[in-house]
């Protein structure tokens, strides 16, 4: 679980260290946040990223449960997500762009993910 750092002085990250150490689903803005102020080597910066992926997952697992046939997307779609994520950080775009590339590869397997693929090849364009 990401755990929320002590009161620091900063603007944009009031949501992330006045919240209890309860769960709290944690949003794309605060993990984007997290790497741009700290750094993905940073523990806080690190935590917050892997509940962010943890969550993802779940939704994606869920999927999977009601349509087996539909967790290929699903997993394009959650790899798609976190690739959007790196893309809004100022330091992440090699992040990103491996992300797409992986989630290419997967989506290429099946011709039933044609149009996964074009959005694909849409974001690694515009991440060029």
């Amino acid at each position: 679980m990401f755990e929320r750092p002590p009161k620091i002085e900063s603007a944009a990250t009031p949501e992330v260290v006045e919240r209890t150490q309860e769960f709290i689903p944690i949003t794309k803005a605060e993990v984007v946040t997290a790497l741009d102020e700290w750094g993905i080597t940073d523990p806080r910066a690190t935590a917050a990223l892997r509940q962010y992926e943890e969550e993802l997952s779940a939704a994606t697992d869920v999927i999977a449960s009601i349509d087996p046939h539909g967790a290929v997307r699903a997993e394009i779609n959650r790899a798609m997500l976190l690739a959007q994520l790196y893309g809004e950080t100022k330091n992440y775009k090699d992040e990103q762009r491996a992300t797409l590339e992986e989630a290419l590869v997967l989506a290429s397997q099946s011709d039933e993910n044609t149009d996964l693929v074009e959005q694909i090849y849409s974001l690694l364009e515009s991440t060029s």
